[in-house]
């Protein structure tokens, strides 16, 4: 069961790739050799001749895999928004599940999880960006893991929203993709209208529960593997993906 909480490194993605224009020797065009027929390597000087072929790309991340955070919060946002526009006929609305029970809302969320990752797979720059399994695995059981506790997630958002003053005092509800009508009324619908117009709103509200899972549900279940002495089990994860501010309000207990 712990293998769908497999955790990937996480870490700030930035999709950087050195780029080295073409440098001039002596005011004339410099030639590259690698890229010369073998036929004319031999018409070269001897340093031209047998010069290192260059490496492309961060050397900071050449050993490191690539962070799946910014993937797997584009999975979240997208089933808030499938979840928006639908309506109470979606099948992620776990409010009102689907007649066939929640294992239809988990396998829509599995759907949303593999667009995310043959996404992620097809741009990707090289073999090193493309997701393994592991990595699919933990991306999968994230979003799966979200979406399925989206009622008690959201409700505790709100509740951590409504009870830190300086929120309320700036207006600054909408960076935890909250809508200040969900604080005061509770009118759903608002805040749904807002999801599917505001795509920067709604980013940080997938963003925010994405960061809630994994201090509330993931984190504690892999401790209470290491607890029981468990083998393999994985590093725990650390949310760094949030601003200081409003990570100290995620962690903290509603009022």
């Amino acid at each position: 069961m712990w293998r769908t909480l497999l955790i990937c490194l996480l870490a700030r993605s930035y999709r950087a790739v050195s780029r080295h224009p073409t440098p001039a020797v002596s005011g004339t065009a410099f030639i590259d050799p690698v890229r010369l027929p073998s036929r004319r390597r031999d018409q070269l000087p001897a340093a031209a001749a047998h010069a290192p072929q260059k490496e492309t790309g961060d050397p900071l991340r050449r050993d490191r895999r690539p962070s799946l955070i910014p993937t797997t919060v584009n999975a979240v946002a997208a089933a808030l928004l499938e979840r928006a526009e639908k309506g109470s006929g979606s099948d992620l609305d776990v409010s009102e599940p689907p007649e066939d029970g929640m294992i239809v809302v988990a396998m829509a969320a599995g759907r949303i999880a593999s667009n995310a990752l043959a996404q992620r797979s097809a741009f990707a720059e090289g073999g090193s960006e493309v997701p393994d399994a592991s990595e699919s695995q933990t991306l999968a059981g994230r979003v799966v893991g979200v979406v399925m506790r989206l009622p008690d997630l959201e409700g505790e958002l709100v509740k951590k929203v409504k009870g830190a003053r300086w929120v309320k005092k700036y207006a600054e509800e909408g960076s935890f993709g909250v809508d200040r009508s969900e604080l005061e009324s509770g009118d759903g619908e608002i805040f749904r209208d807002r999801i599917v117009g505001d795509p920067l709103f709604r980013m940080n509200r997938a963003e925010c529960l994405l960061a809630m899972f994994i201090e509330t549900v993931e984190s504690p279940a892999l401790k209470k593997l290491r607890a029981k002495g468990e083998k393999d089990v994985p590093e725990i994860s650390e949310v760094d993906f949030i601003d200081a501010d409003r990570l100290e309000v995620l962690k903290s207990e509603p009022a």
